[in-house]
């Protein structure tokens, strides 16, 4: 009987050295983790930023001026004359 105590004494020892075997083991990937988040945001530097943005704004900005030239000559009771011609061929030029 004294002999199974002990042997359930070790195994209840044992569980409580496990747990802490896991949370050390636990602890350790996390600042390795750490550790090589920060090396790798010092080692390598972000992009240059993109200039498609702006070239996406100032062509719709274009584009707006355009639209808005457009509407201002073309009235729903215009009438198609040689000087309207002439204008909207310069328009469709640029």
């Amino acid at each position: 009987m004294l002999e199974a105590r002990k042997l359930s004494a070790q195994v209840k020892q044992d569980q409580a050295g496990k747990l802490w075997s896991w949370l050390s083991v636990l602890v350790f990937l996390a600042t390795m983790a750490v550790v090589a988040s920060v090396w790798i945001g010092l080692n390598f530097q972000a992009p240059p930023p993109d200039k498609s943005q702006e070239k996406m704004t100032l062509a719709h900005a274009q584009a707006l001026s355009t639209v808005s030239n457009l509407n201002g000559m073309l009235a729903p009771d215009q009438e198609l004359t040689p000087e309207l011609i002439q204008q909207l061929a310069a328009f469709s030029s640029h």
